[in-house]
This record gives C-alpha cells, structure tokens and sequence, in this order.
C-alpha cells in the first residue's frame, strides 16, 4: 500500500480490491463509502470481516452503500 496523508485513499485501499465510488468523511469518527452494486459484498467482506478491519486500522465508523440506494 502507497502512504498517503488523506484518509479516503487509506480508506479505499484498506477496502481493495472492491472498486471505491467515493468516500464522505462526515465527522471525527463516522464516515460513508459508495461503492457499485457489483462491488458491494467485495467491500463488505465475508461476514463483514473487510469492514470491520477497515474500520479497526483507521478508527472511524465505515458505513458502505451502494450507488443505487444512497
């Protein structure tokens, strides 16, 4: 993974290989994901474990949707 200061693009990269539409960093501690409706699961994770590992190592709340329902 390539460092970068913006939290987004660790945001995307802890969630890869699901393809990021885009990440809103709403406050401190909660932001959203959009991702395609193909690339939801992938971004979830088995059982949510992509998730909440992304949520772990960056210490904020990950709320992902799809681009269809936001």
């Amino acid at each position: 993974m390539k460092y970068s200061d913006s939290l987004g693009e660790f945001i995307c990269a802890c969630l890869a290989p699901a393809q990021i539409r885009e990440v809103v960093i709403l406050d401190d501690k909660n932001c959203r994901v959009v991702v395609d409706d193909d690339q939801l699961s992938l971004a979830i994770g088995r059982e949510g474990q992509n998730a909440r590992l992304a949520a772990r190592m960056t210490g904020m709340k990950i709320d992902i949707k799809s681009y269809s329902r936001i």
